[in-house]
């Protein structure tokens, strides 16, 4: 594995340093906000631009960098699917909750129903 020293200021000054470093941020917002993108075509275009000042203003290795946008894309992956498993169970709980209200209120108005009958 090749060693490598990330490069905090590639254009030595501070402020051009940090805008183009929020390029990628950039991107995925105005992607969603202002062109009304689908999110996972924002994030990959926010990826891609990640990649290439990685590459190309950082001066980060090809492999190196490749590496990071695929464990980017892992983990990313791996939240959302975690958010989607425990929506799913939250949804079958919530069908529980449901169905057992709908049964108790059944059960309330068939009493009330009955008192009213018995008070006649």
């Amino acid at each position: 594995m090749e060693l490598w020293s990330q490069v905090y200021d590639p254009f030595g000054s501070t402020f051009w340093s940090t805008l183009v470093a929020a390029l990628p941020v950039l991107v995925l917002m105005g992607g969603l906000g202002f062109f009304h993108m689908k999110a996972h075509v924002a994030a990959v275009l926010g990826l891609v631009v990640a990649f290439a000042l990685a590459v190309f203003v950082v001066k980060m290795p090809l492999g190196m960098a490749g590496m990071a946008a695929y464990f980017v894309a892992i983990f990313s992956l791996v939240g959302i699917c975690w958010i989607i498993v425990n929506l799913m169970f939250l949804a079958a709980d919530l069908v529980a909750v449901v169905s057992e209200a709908t049964l108790w209120i059944a059960t309330q108005a068939a009493r009330h129903k009955e008192a009213l009958q018995d008070a006649a």
